[in-house]
Formats: C-alpha cells, sequence, structure tokens
C-alpha cells in the first residue's frame, strides 16, 4: 500500500470521526435521548458514552494509519522473519542488533505520545466503565479486607460473628478464605502483601473507592509497557500490534475488572522486563530492576 493510501485512509478515519461525533452531539443536545428508525437502520442517542467511544475509536485507527505511512517499508514480512529467526538461534536478543533509528520529525514524536495518552487513558476509562466497585468473592474480598487493615496500620484483627449472639468466638470456625486463625479470637491475612500495600496508599489517600482504581491503572500502564518492548524491537507497529494482543488476551481483559493481583504481577513483570532488555546499564536500571520484580514476586504468590 502506497504512503498517499496511508494518508487518505488517515484522513477518512479522522473526518469520519468528526462527523459522527458532531452529528450525535447536535441530536443529543437538540432531541435528548431519542432512538431513530432510517428503512429499518436505527441509531440510538440515548447518551454520548458510546458516540464518544467511537469516535475515539476511529480517532486512534486514523493515528495508526498515520504510523503506518511513516513506517512504511520498515516493518516488512522479510524484516519479521528476519528478527525471529536472529531470536531463535541466538536464545535471546538476536545477534544482529537494529540499527539505530534515524532521527525522526518532531510532530511524528509528538503525534506518538498523543496516540499513546489516547491508549492509556482510553484503556483505563473502558475498564473503569465495567468495573463493579464490589469486592464480591473471596480473593477479591481478601485483598481489599488486608488493604484496609494495612490502611489502618495492623494485620491482626478479632473476629466479631459468635459474640453478636452472645457465643464465645471461634476464629477456627469464623475465618473468611484467606484469612488464618490467630487463637480463638481474631485472625491475619494469609494473602501476599504487595498488591494491598499499593491498595492501601490509595485508601489511605482517596478512601475505600480508590482500591478499585488501581488494577485499571496498571492494566493500562501493562498495555503501553507492551507497546514499547514491541517497539524497540519491531518499530512502531510492532508495538501498536503488541500493545493490541495484550489488551485482547481474555486472561489479562478479565483480571482487568477486579482488585486481583495478576494484572499487577504482569505490570510489574513488563516493568522488569523493560528495565532488563531496553534500560542501559546502570543505578537507575538496577534500581528498577529490582523494584519491579520484588513488586512482582510479593504480588502474586502463583
Amino acid at each position: 500500500m502506497a504512503k498517499s493510501n496511508f494518508l487518505f485512509f488517515q484522513r477518512l478515519l479522522f473526518g469520519l470521526g468528526i462527523l459522527y461525533l458532531t452529528v450525535t452531539v447536535f441530536f443529543f443536545l437538540l432531541f435528548g435521548p431519542v432512538t431513530l428508525n432510517f428503512g429499518g437502520f436505527r441509531l440510538s442517542f440515548t447518551s454520548l458514552v458510546n458516540p464518544i467511544r467511537i469516535s475515539l475509536g476511529l480517532f486512534l485507527f486514523s493515528f495508526i494509519f498515520k504510523i503506518l505511512g511513516d513506517i512504511k517499508g520498515k516493518f516488512t514480512l522479510a524484516s519479521v522473519s528476519q528478527k525471529w529467526w536472529g531470536l531463535m538461534k541466538s536464545g535471546g536478543i538476536a545477534e544482529d542488533s537494529p540499527e539505530p533509528e534515524k532521527t525522526q520529525p518532531q510532530h511524528h514524536l509528538w503525534a506518538e505520545v498523543l496516540l499513546l495518552i489516547v491508549i492509556f487513558w482510553g484503556t483505563f476509562f473502558f475498564i473503569r466503565h465495567y468495573t463493579a466497585d464490589v469486592a464480591g468473592f473471596a480473593d477479591t474480598y481478601g485483598y481489599v479486607s488486608e488493604a484496609v487493615r494495612l490502611s489502618q496500620g495492623h494485620f491482626y484483627e478479632p473476629e466479631r460473628i459468635y459474640s453478636r449472639f452472645a457465643l464465645p468466638e471461634k476464629a477456627q470456625r469464623s475465618h473468611p478464605l484467606g484469612y488464618t486463625p490467630k487463637g480463638d479470637l481474631g485472625t491475619v491475612p494469609s494473602y501476599p502483601f504487595g498488591y494491598p500495600l499499593i491498595l492501601a496508599a490509595f485508601i489511605r489517600i482517596f478512601g475505600l473507592q480508590g482500591a478499585y482504581w488501581v488494577t485499571p491503572l496498571l492494566a493500562s500502564g501493562t498495555v503501553i509497557l507492551c507497546y514499547f518492548l514491541g517497539r524497540v524491537y519491531f518499530g512502531r507497529l510492532g508495538g501498536l500490534l503488541t500493545a493490541g494482543l495484550t489488551f485482547f488476551f481474555p486472561n489479562f481483559l478479565h483480571s482487568a475488572f477486579f482488585p486481583m493481583s495478576d494484572v499487577p504481577a504482569a505490570f510489574f513483570s513488563e516493568l522488569t522486563l523493560v528495565a532488563l532488555l531496553t534500560l542501559p546499564t546502570g543505578p537507575l536500571a538496577d534500581f528498577i530492576l529490582g523494584t519491579s520484580l520484588g513488586c512482582a514476586m510479593s504480588s502474586n504468590r502463583h
């Protein structure tokens, strides 16, 4: 596909995004929530959330086509095969290091930064929109309740189950999943404390609601880190493909909606890889590598 074709699709998608957003906002402001029928084709304007999402999606693909046009010829099937063949032969990073990138025009850099900002916040708000701020099953309750204890400065809490019925407490019978009895009267948590410590910091700053913002933020960060890893070895298009595959991976997407440790462990593991494979050797890289690896291991016991 010629560069002019990429430019055509970029302008087309951007124009469609502007047109769609303008029309939907106009109808919504003029008529309020309404559903229009055009010969069996139905348009629903019950809120501005979906039109904004669709328009942002069109803008995102417009930026993608712009980047594809800028890097045309630098990312081909032959170059990908050569890189992967080098990885297979060396058992790690390809022996022939990638050629240093030529200096890109300043507007290309700003376009990439803007695209990453859109990806980060788009991912975050998408996850937050479908997240229920309820610790509704055993693992989520275990992490959030442990974080509440840590935010209050203690591990141990007395049980208050049987005493409500004027009976003596028996923690061996009443302790919830994820907790260990401490004598007959109280319990201590048994979950790894790395992720609950992060939740506890957010709870201290933002209240209990803050605990449900951590996983969406780290999920968005994981997508961006995967972009950087892909970009280092395969360019911008490789970074976008890596980020997209990460976001649409079912296990990752499912875990991003709950306050559980899987996504935080993935984020810190990705940060460890970034420090190990892309940062120059030095105290900063060592600090990030050690901290991220420690956080990954203390966030998930698996």
